[in-house]
């Protein structure tokens, strides 16, 4: 009998405790001034900001080239069928109290996807210049020269959570989204 009361007292409490979850929403996660990797140290500068930004129809995408260098993709969404994409590279130094990045190579096509997926490229051009700002904020600045719509657009960190085995994959979008 007594074993039989422990187990009931156990079972009761398991249900109290997974039910006490059920309800809650997530809190913010709390800001800290996160290191910034030097090349003198061993890291590329740029590392606290690999991944997917967005602004509006736009994704940046950060990648870590060597020691000092970044690559910026961004894709820009025009329909359900065609994108702009923009790739370009350069040297990223400290400047102020971020990074910045001048590039000389962009490279930017109209790429547009058929029926049956296939991707064709169209209106390539290179040699674009311009400024990637990588705020102190975890934001990021991006002007291009040659188009004055890309004049200061403001990308933030396009956070995804997942959780293995908990369901599908929650993408936080920010609130000018909503």
């Amino acid at each position: 009998m007594k074993t039989r009361i422990i187990c009931i007292f156990l079972a009761l409490a398991l249900a109290v405790v997974g039910f006490s979850a059920c309800g809650k929403t997530q809190t913010e996660p709390e800001t800290t001034t996160a290191y910034v990797g030097t090349e003198e140290d061993g890291q590329n500068p740029v590392m606290n900001f690999i991944g997917n930004y967005q602004s509006d129809r736009r994704v940046m995408t950060v990648e870590a080239l060597g020691m000092d260098e970044a690559r910026v993709t961004v894709h820009w969404g025009s329909d359900a069928w065609t994108y702009s994409e923009w790739v370009m590279t350069g040297k990223v130094v400290e400047e102020g109290d971020g990074l910045v990045m001048r590039y000389t190579d962009g490279a930017y096509a109209t790429v547009t996807t058929d029926e049956n997926g296939a991707e064709t490229r169209s209106d390539e051009t290179t040699g674009g210049t311009g400024t990637v700002w990588f705020n102190s904020d975890y934001t990021i600045t991006w002007t291009d020269d040659g188009d004055d719509q890309i004049n200061g657009l403001v990308f933030e960190w396009l956070m995804i959570e997942s959780v293995e085995d908990e369901g599908p994959v929650t993408i936080t979008v920010p609130e000018e989204m909503e």
